[in-house]
């Protein structure tokens, strides 16, 4: 049984979905899910800088942005059908581009 290609969840489920429906593998597809919400909850812990504003750090703006971008273009994509490739491939991209932003900004933070 499949479902109907016009249900889609909720726009802030939306990036989640778009995730799921790019993995072949659904197994994946749920990992990366749960991947995807533990670095948003471990987020604020991985913090060791003493300066905590985001004024004075360009990389961290930087990467706030990309992760904001990712998040938002994930979220238009996530309604769309995969019978094209490449909303297909664009989704892949874009969930490396956010899994690497994230890994990329906790080792910067740790490091300087």
């Amino acid at each position: 049984m499949k479902t109907p290609h016009h249900i889609v969840p909720e726009w802030y489920f939306l990036p989640f979905y778009a995730i799921l429906k790019s993995i072949p593998h659904k197994l994946g597809g749920i990992l990366a899910i749960g991947g995807s919400l533990i670095s948003l909850l471990l987020l604020p812990f991985i913090h060791f800088s003493k300066i905590r504003v985001a004024t004075f750090k360009l990389i961290y703006k930087v990467n706030f942005w990309l992760i904001l971008t990712t998040f938002i273009f994930l979220m238009w994509l996530g309604p769309k059908s995969t019978d094209h490739l490449y909303y297909v491939v664009i989704d892949q991209f874009l969930i490396f581009s956010y899994f690497f932003n994230f890994n990329r900004n906790s080792f910067i933070r740790n490091f300087r």
